[in-house]
This record gives structure tokens, sequence and C-alpha cells, in this order.
């Protein structure tokens, strides 16, 4: 059970023993979104959930919107430039990978992987 609160609260959580119950069933039915008023969550001690998908296409038109040029690399991964740095993420699917987003929060120099994404998504300029 703490694994499962876990992913809901996407952090590590620790909890008193619930068994081990959690099965994919069970990880499939994690919710992901919020259905109500805004307003209630601080009051519900909810916490937001951290993984909004981001597509390729919508991470490179960020990049664009803050003035970076994509170049294509070796294989199915492209990079960039900024700030006078390098960096390169994948392109073989279509979302940008978990792994490459949580490198790329930090060369950003977002505080969480949520702010980097959310902005990422809202095509929020680049954070000083």
């Amino acid at each position: 059970m703490a694994e499962l609160a876990s992913l809901i609260a996407d952090r590590p959580i620790a909890t008193g023993a619930w068994g081990v119950w959690l099965s994919r069933t069970n990880r499939r039915s994690v919710p992901k979104y919020w259905v109500g008023d805004p307003k209630l969550i601080p009051h519900l001690g909810a916490l937001q959930k951290s993984d909004p998908q981001v597509s390729i296409r919508v991470f490179e038109r960020w990049l664009r919107a803050q003035g970076i040029d994509p170049i294509p690399a070796q294989g199915s991964h492209k990079k960039f430039v900024f700030d006078g740095r390098r960096e390169r993420y994948g392109t073989s699917q279509s979302r940008l990978l978990r792994k490459d987003a949580k490198r790329l929060f930090r060369f950003f120099g977002y505080p969480t992987l949520a702010d980097f994404l959310i902005a990422v998504n809202n095509r929020t300029p680049i954070s000083s």
C-alpha cells in the first residue's frame, strides 16, 4: 500500500504495513486528475501529481518559443544549445521520455519536474 500511496503522491510515502496487494490493475487505477473545485485541494491535503505527458512536438514548440532550435543528432536524438551549454533528448517515442525530462528540468533550472513539464505544456517562458 505504501507503494500505491507513493504512486499517487508521486513521491516516497512511508506508511504502515498494508500487505503486498499492489497489482497491475491497482496501478492502472491510480488517479491522475482532480475532478472538482481546485480550491478544495489544499483543504484535503492533496499533492499535485507531477507527471503531465509532454509530446516531442509540444516540447520542440516550447524550445522554439524560447529561441532554441532543435538540431538532429545521432540516431533518434536531437540536441540544442542553451546558455552556452549543450543538451540532448530522445525522439524515438512520441512523448518526452521521463529520464530526459528529469535531466532537462535541472538543466533549465526549474525547481521540480512538475514545474518544468507544466511550463512546457503551457508554453511558459523559461524562469530565471
